[in-house]
């Protein structure tokens, strides 16, 4: 994935964030430290209810020539460290 639509995933997942938490549109008035932990418990709390409705399990879905380009780097390793922490698979 490149940057931009990295930037794009993440800016969409602010925007359904926003309007699932409303607390979301005050954060800048926090010290940066409380802003910090206020996004992070937002997401923590989306992901629990996706979870919640969705089951638990990594999201299935094919794998794009991107990633089948650079399974061998240094940060297709990070992604998988992520992924197992996250998913425990």
């Amino acid at each position: 994935m490149t940057h931009s639509r990295l930037r794009n995933v993440i800016e969409h997942k602010f925007v359904v964030l926003k309007g699932h938490w409303q607390i979301l549109d005050g954060v800048p008035y926090y010290h940066r430290e409380k802003q910090k932990m206020i996004i992070m418990s937002c997401f923590a709390m989306h992901i629990f209810l996706w979870i919640r409705e969705h089951g638990v399990g990594s999201p299935t879905y094919p794998l794009s020539g991107w990633v089948q380009l650079n399974a061998n780097n240094t940060m297709t390793a990070m992604r998988e460290y992520i992924s197992l922490a996250l998913w425990g698979e």
